[in-house]
């Protein structure tokens, strides 16, 4: 039996993710920037995000959000465009939030991720999902219409 979480799925564009980045908070545990400081202690810059999960933040870059497990940016979404990484971590929680945040329906065989625009009833294309896959808007809609 696979992991699935119990949070319903939720296609985040860019329109969404402004209207949810209005309730962002700052966290400190959001940031990839440390400062040590002299004395052995580490400085945290503090990062505004949106909590979607466990672990799984929404925060914004200065041309993009970003779907964030762990300190792994899995969903970068722009304007016109949806940019996926697994980050070299090809477990069922990295899976289980592309499929859960975007429009893609990703199985594994045999250590290889697959994936197709749409669920997997529909009779589309399935791919090797590679790091960097990106999609535009007229991918996805050629795909769903």
């Amino acid at each position: 039996m696979g992991f699935r979480s119990s949070q319903p799925n939720r296609v985040l564009t860019f329109q969404v993710c402004n209207e949810l980045f209005k309730k962002a908070r700052y966290c400190k545990y959001l940031s990839k920037k440390k400062t040590w400081i002299y004395n052995g202690s580490c400085e945290v810059e503090k990062v505004k995000g949106v909590r979607l999960e466990n672990n799984t933040y929404l925060i914004k870059h200065a041309d993009c959000y970003s779907v964030r497990l762990y300190d792994t940016d899995i969903i970068d979404i722009y304007p016109n465009k949806w940019v996926f990484s697994n980050g070299g971590y090809r477990t069922n929680t990295t899976k289980d939030r592309i499929q859960r945040y975007s429009v893609l329906s990703i199985s594994v065989s045999q250590y290889v991720w697959y994936y197709r625009i749409g669920d997997w009833t529909q009779d589309a294309d399935t791919k090797v999902f590679e790091n960097g896959l990106t999609l535009t808007k007229e991918d996805i809609l050629e795909h769903l219409i």
